[in-house]
């Protein structure tokens, strides 16, 4: 494998192998339990190297020239993992050992100050029905956990739900929020046209989302939150919230396919 280190501008050797001339980067990749996990992929950080784990959970990132490093690892079905701060000598090694922990999106939203602020209840002082306070509730942690990763200003946030109620939910100073109809969507809900991503009125990224309540049972209820980015690109949250008051609060969620 070969990358190119952004900040130079030239190439890097990165090869899987310990034998290649340069420092290595060695690890290996664990569950909870402390079983491997295979078939993961791990990459440093403003370049194009990176590695996939075998069957033993194990990595290797060779061949490389003394510097700083941020090696990453890929966290789908996990919690997120904090890049590692590597630095290497000439012609030195070092061992990384990643322990990850169960996917629990709530868990790593509430250490993302960008997303914590969205994890109570909404701000806006609107009665809302038990209904309405469930979606809203829903809506809100998915918000939270995407703007961590895409500020939430950067986009426009398409809701599928008519409620003004539940739209102010998820209307926080810098997002913009708007019923799906004002995007640039078809009479079926899907995205028009073939592009990947289409765009609302205002020239930004336009985002869909859905809620659909799977189940309540006395304080405790289920949701899915759909998220469309695109016609076949249909991903979301399985959501269980808990009621607090008038208002509904996620406990854990998980990320799936919506169907």
């Amino acid at each position: 494998m070969h990358a190119q280190d952004s900040t130079r501008g030239d190439f890097l050797d990165c090869e899987d192998s310990p034998r290649a001339p340069g420092a290595t980067i060695r690890g290996r990749l664990l569950d909870a339990d402390g079983r491997p996990v295979s078939q993961r992929g791990v990459f440093v950080a403003r370049t194009v190297c990176s590695a996939v784990t075998d069957s033993l959970g194990y990595f290797i990132l060779g061949g490389l020239p003394p510097g700083d490093y941020e090696v990453h690892v890929g966290t789908l079905g996990y919690r997120h993992e904090k890049p590692r701060l590597v630095r290497l000598p000439a012609d030195s090694g070092a061992l990384l050992i990643f322990r990850l922990r169960p996917e629990n999106e709530v868990a790593d939203c509430e250490e993302t100050p960008a997303c914590a602020e969205w994890l109570g209840p909404p701000r806006d002082g609107i009665a809302r029905s038990p209904a309405e306070a469930l979606r809203a509730g829903a809506l809100r942690l998915v918000v939270g956990i995407l703007a961590e990763r895409w500020r939430a200003d950067s986009a426009v946030l398409c809701m599928s739900d008519s409620s003004v109620r539940v739209l102010s939910a998820v209307r926080e100073p810098g997002t913009t929020v708007v019923p799906e109809s004002q995007c640039a969507l078809d009479r079926r809900g899907r995205w028009r046209g073939e592009d990947r991503l289409r765009h609302s009125p205002t020239g930004r990224p336009a985002y869909r989302f859905h809620v659909a309540i799977l189940g309540i049972r006395g304080t405790e209820a289920t949701a899915d939150v759909g998220y469309y980015a695109g016609p076949l690109d249909a991903q979301g949250w399985r959501c269980v919230l808990t009621r607090r008051g008038r208002a509904w609060v996620a406990r854990s969620c998980r990320w799936t396919y919506i169907s």
